[in-house]
């Protein structure tokens, strides 16, 4: 096993679920563009990706003016709903204690907004463990552009070689490979590994879940 000083996470089913306030941001933000009801299991197939890119796809193409009435009501009803309907996963502090022990430096890259994920983090007395969080709001450009990843580690003042980014979907992969630094998969979101193979990513190890990550890390 090679060994990583920086561990990078992805946070929506990697180390969190935020699918509940997730989906009643989305709903709530389409019903005040006109549309009643998107079905939750579609929504669910959207999480990790840019809120933009999300709507394009479940919306089916709407009006520049619509995605701002849409941006306005996800993010009021997100402030309201999402700390409160969001839970860490069970052994991510003891992930986190571990890599700690290990003297490894912990960042969070996502497609969420910084402040959601800090209180999320706040809510389960954590956020001393992570070094560095870049959310959506704090780059120009969205995975899987590079930009995010690439603000996480100039932030931490590392370096790349030894840097791994921790995700479970996809668009988290080619955001690593576009930054040039190793992937690992946890299989606990809604993508498989036929979905990382069809699309040739490089994964350097799979993980049911961020607990067997523990076990991974400790074995090694």
């Amino acid at each position: 096993m090679k060994f990583y000083n920086t561990y990078l996470f992805d946070f929506d089913y990697t180390i969190a679920d935020s699918s509940v306030g997730i989906i009643m941001s989305f709903n709530e933000a389409f019903r005040a563009i006109g549309i009643d009801y998107i079905n939750p299991s579609e929504i669910k197939k959207t999480i990790g990706k840019s809120l933009f890119n999300a709507f394009v796809e479940l919306s089916g193409g709407y009006s520049d003016y619509d995605y701002l009435l849409f941006q306005r009501k996800f993010m009021a009803t997100s402030k309201e709903v999402m700390v409160k309907y969001s839970y860490l996963y069970d052994s991510v502090i003891d992930l986190f204690k571990e890599l700690k022990i290990n003297q490894c430096s912990i960042g969070i890259v996502t497609s969420k907004d910084k402040n959601t994920v800090s209180k999320i983090l706040q809510k389960y007395n954590c956020g001393e463990f992570v070094d560095v969080i870049v959310g959506e709001d704090n780059v120009q450009h969205q995975k899987p552009n590079s930009e995010p990843i690439d603000k996480a580690i100039k932030l931490l003042g590392l370096d790349y070689s030894n840097t791994v980014y921790v995700g479970d979907c996809v668009v988290d992969a080619l955001t690593a490979q576009n930054a040039k630094v190793d992937f690992y998969a946890v299989l606990s979101g809604v993508e498989t590994k036929a979905d990382f193979v069809k699309h040739h990513c490089d994964v350097k190890c799979f993980f049911r879940s961020v607990t067997q990550l523990i076990d991974y890390i400790i074995k090694n």
